[in-house]
């Protein structure tokens, strides 16, 4: 859709096509989004504040997001406050997220962005690489992190605000069978996990107002999806573009209360052509 613009470059306005048409306002809403100090997570953060959220970023790079802070609190005149904390450690997540609702008024959006993909030769790897991998992905990264978050989100009904959480997950879980995805069995099944995982959570959380939403996408310009990551190509221009991850994401916040998107699937409109590395990559 949009040239690979990098890290560090200004983020062309990806939900503008669409913007006036929907009913939801999330000016001083306050979103709560984790892997925030680059790649998807990034551009997901600026797209929020441009759409003028408070926010609350989250990373393990203190430097990088506070370049993404700084950044945003520039160009949008938002508040925007941030954590450099690992999402595993339960203990800091629960206190970034009592420091979020305290200081910036509540959660209304969660946003579960941080991922990690290492791929593996099966006889060779040691299984703390997935349970690491599971970890980030999966159990702390959105399991944990949404129990954590849900109690701030439950009081927005009496406030008679919305609230969303946002996973992201993977294309990669309806064509498992795929030679290119050898090695990189716990990021699949991590995934596999979120999806369901984000099946029954949208059903309990619906008595409270919470919409729960994850959005499945391909290759992506991040480290995942370039040459440095598991699986590269030499052209960044084929795959999907990180600030089309997050016109996506915006889309699910600003849908009006009588819907709910719980699944949506964006795909590459360009021929990829990948190549398996033995390399790690965080989303």
């Amino acid at each position: 859709m949009r040239g690979w613009r990098g890290e560090g470059v200004a983020v062309a306005d990806a939900g503008a096509w669409w913007r006036g048409t929907m009913q939801a306002d999330l000016k001083d809403q306050v979103a709560f989004v984790t892997g925030a100090s680059r790649g998807v997570g990034r551009h997901i953060a600026l797209e929020l504040g441009r759409s003028g959220c408070r926010l609350f970023l989250v990373g393990r790079d203190a430097a990088a997001l506070e370049r993404v802070r700084a950044e945003i609190v520039q160009r949008f005149g938002v508040p925007c406050l941030f954590e450099a904390c690992d999402v595993v450690d339960d203990d800091a997540m629960q206190a970034a997220l009592r420091r979020c609702a305290e200081e910036l008024g509540g959660i209304n959006i969660l946003i579960c962005g941080a991922g990690q993909n290492r791929r593996r030769e099966i006889t060779r790897v040691d299984v703390a690489v997935w349970d690491q991998v599971m970890k980030i992905n999966l159990l702390h990264g959105v399991m944990h992190l949404t129990r954590f978050a849900v109690p701030y989100m439950i009081q927005n009904k009496a406030r008679n605000q919305s609230s969303t959480v946002v996973y992201l997950g993977t294309f990669a879980i309806r064509d498992a069978v795929n030679p290119a995805y050898v090695g990189i069995e716990p990021y699949l099944a991590s995934k596999a996990g979120v999806n369901a995982f984000a099946s029954v959570m949208s059903n309990t959380l619906r008595p409270y107002d919470i919409k729960v939403s994850v959005l499945n996408f391909g290759l992506a310009a991040t480290e995942l999806g370039l040459r440095s990551g598991p699986l590269g190509t030499g052209d960044p221009n084929t795959l999907i573009q990180p600030e089309d991850v997050a016109a996506a994401v915006l889309y699910i916040c600003r849908t009006a209360p009588t819907v709910a998107p719980l699944e949506i699937t964006l795909i590459p409109n360009r021929p990829v052509v990948w190549q398996q590395q033995q390399r790690d990559a965080k989303l």
